[in-house]
């Protein structure tokens, strides 16, 4: 999966399948999609967490259904892997037109056929069509005016809530040790095996299962946390981690620059 994230995801690179996306299917199409303002970039975020969460067989996929529900504010493209190319090289071009029809009604003015390579199929369809097309080539992602150069959020971590941690560790008999509570470099010494307490029976009852979760970084040794306003994959793109929690899929500094901090359990 691709995603590019200088300061915010704009662009992802997903999986479009038949029928129920938790169920093991192997026909599925590739769809690229970019945000074109704030209301996208929440929705490609949302997609995206579907497709890690709920629909990774294989690649991380989504449905028709899934994309109508989520699809304002994004801009769509099916290039040379896609539906309509899969249709066309099978030799079925009604199929083909009724699947870039499908696509041109939802998105409308927002929908391209990339052509990433010489096909004369898919040009000429295009053309048929009257569909727009963009190749490879080209920087898309300067070809589009997006209206946000990044993501802010209110963030909700501040030293007290550091604070409120170490005094329901204490009150549950967890033991803290040196605790920094000046941000932004949040962090509380505790017992390893008593951070996943921690996280199950304060934060998440706390914040709401939605709103937490874990961030991967290269330390091993430690768990960094972060909390969210609003239901996190609204706001950051999310996975399942190995341990099967959520974890986000920006690393830790591009949610840093989003303006929100994070815990870190040492």
């Amino acid at each position: 999966m691709n995603i590019d994230y200088p300061n915010g995801m704009k662009a992802a690179e997903l999986y479009i399948c038949d029928g129920d996306i938790e169920e093991y299917n192997t026909n599925f199409y590739s769809l690229i999609l970019f945000a074109k303002n704030q209301k996208g970039y929440h929705n490609l975020c949302k997609l995206t967490s579907i497709a890690m969460t709920k629909g990774y067989i294989i690649k991380p996929r989504i449905n028709h259904n899934i994309l109508e529900q989520y699809k304002e504010g994004l801009i769509c493209l099916s290039d040379a892997n896609g539906e309509i190319a899969k249709r066309l090289s099978d030799g079925d071009k009604n199929g083909a037109i009724e699947i870039a029809e499908y696509y041109k009604n939802l998105f409308g003015e927002d929908f391209y056929i990339l052509l990433q390579e010489t096909n004369a199929q898919l040009s000429e369809l295009a053309k048929e069509l009257n569909v727009k097309t963009i190749t490879a080539t080209d920087e898309i992602l300067n070809k589009f005016n997006f209206e946000f150069d990044s993501i802010k959020v209110s963030d909700i971590v501040n030293s007290g809530l550091i604070k409120e941690i170490v005094a329901w560790a204490n009150e549950h008999d967890i033991k803290t040790g040196k605790v920094n509570d000046t941000l932004p470099d949040l962090s509380i010494e505790i017992d390893e095996s008593r951070c996943e307490q921690v996280i199950d029976e304060y934060l998440i009852p706390k914040y709401g299962s939605d709103c937490v979760a874990k961030v991967e970084t290269s330390d091993k040794n430690s768990i960094s946390i972060v909390i969210t306003p609003t239901p996190i994959d609204e706001i950051i793109p999310i996975k399942m981690s190995p341990d099967g929690n959520l974890a986000t899929l920006y690393p830790k500094e591009t949610i840093e620059k989003m303006g929100l901090h994070i815990i870190e359990f040492k």
